[in-house]
């Protein structure tokens, strides 16, 4: 019925399809139909909060699909009637849930999200390089104010909002806004945003339906009764798990083919991602065969040393050291692998760094 729903939609609705993956998946394309996720929150004198319904039609589509073509869906979606007006990813204004600026337990959320944002950059980083993408959702929660807030109105003049289509180069997070603001005027939706990890006050990914990060929205289910927790868990249609309890990343699972290339929910922090560990080999048979691969750049400058440093890969930085990549090459925007790593504080390829910049790599 899914697959059925999707067709209907690409072939009426002239949506098209989205290439993605490269190399064996040039010739491979799946129809561009993932909804818009759509969250809200407060800021730094209050807090809100509104769950929007995903529609997904599609598990195998980037979360990347980009905002304007996710609204013409909803707007195709509603005129044929699969969902009805003021629905789902209604356009109505949303429950606000309002905290203190004060709230420690916010604060602290803030703190935990920004700690392990290393952990969200290492998932969308091997989420690039997958043939079949796994994240139906990647994004970044960030406070919005207006330069030249009115003092006069009681409205917030900080509104914390989401961000997809998330980059990181280790210095900035860029991406667009994917909410409207509810009183800011100067900000509006699929704005193009730049942040720093200090700006950042969540993140969340989901993988799977299962629902990575999002600290801050575990804390409200925390303070949710049961029938509003109930609520707004089917309106997100996605496994959250234990109110106020937050998974940080994956752990390897080589049971099944899906989990040995996505993980499973897991806590061993220091673990390297499933996807590093079952690359890692092929990585060196492909740089044995040819060692030139060491050190080809992309359009930005980086070679595969950057992108591993950067996403935390100990077993992927060391093979390409061990076929000579050059670890003091820096990208176009003068980051060499160790400022990458370090920007992240990822300590284990850091070392790894420092020991080959000693022995003149």
């Amino acid at each position: 019925m899914i697959v059925w729903m999707m067709r209907r939609a690409a072939i009426l609705c002239n949506i098209g399809t989205r290439k993605i993956g490269r190399s064996a998946s040039k010739n491979r394309s799946y129809p561009a139909v993932f909804g818009p996720f759509v969250a809200k929150d407060g800021g730094t004198d209050t807090t809100k909060y509104s769950p929007e319904c995903i529609v997904c039609l599609i598990a195998l589509v980037r979360e990347t699909a980009g905002q304007r073509l996710r609204l013409e869906l909803v707007a195709i979606l509603r005129k044929m009637k699969w969902i009805p007006k003021g629905g789902l990813m209604s356009d109505e204004k949303s429950k606000v849930f309002l905290f203190n600026n004060s709230d420690s337990a916010v604060r602290a959320a803030n703190e935990s999200a920004r700690a392990n944002f290393r952990y969200f950059w290492r998932e969308l980083a091997w989420e690039r390089r997958r043939i079949v993408p796994g994240l139906n959702v990647a994004s970044v929660k960030a406070p919005f104010r207006d330069p030249q807030p009115d003092t006069t109105s009681e409205n917030p003049q900080v509104e914390h909002m989401w961000v997809g289509d998330v980059d990181f180069d280790g210095r900035r997070v860029t991406g667009r806004l994917l909410n409207q603001p509810n009183w800011l005027k100067t900000h509006h939706q699929d704005d193009p945003v730049t942040l720093t990890v200090e700006q950042i006050s969540d993140w969340m990914y989901v993988c799977l339906g299962v629902v990575y990060g999002a600290y801050t929205v575990q804390l409200m289910r925390s303070r949710m009764s049961s029938n509003e927790l109930q609520s707004h868990d089917a309106a997100w249609g996605l496994n959250f798990g234990k109110p106020g309890v937050v998974r940080v990343t994956q752990a390897p699972n080589k049971k099944t083919f899906l989990k040995s290339l996505f993980g499973s929910p897991g806590e061993d922090l220091s673990a390297e991602h499933p996807m590093a560990e079952n690359c890692a080999p092929s990585i060196r048979n492909q740089l044995q065969s040819d060692p030139s691969l060491a050190h080809v750049r992309d359009e930005r400058g980086w070679t595969q040393l950057h992108h591993f440093a950067l996403a935390g890969s100990r077993v992927c930085v060391q093979a390409m050291l061990d076929f000579g990549a050059d670890a003091a090459a820096k990208t176009d925007h003068g980051m060499t692998a160790l400022d990458l790593a370090r920007s992240l504080g990822w300590e284990d390829v850091t070392a790894a760094l420092m020991r080959a910049r000693g022995k003149g790599r």
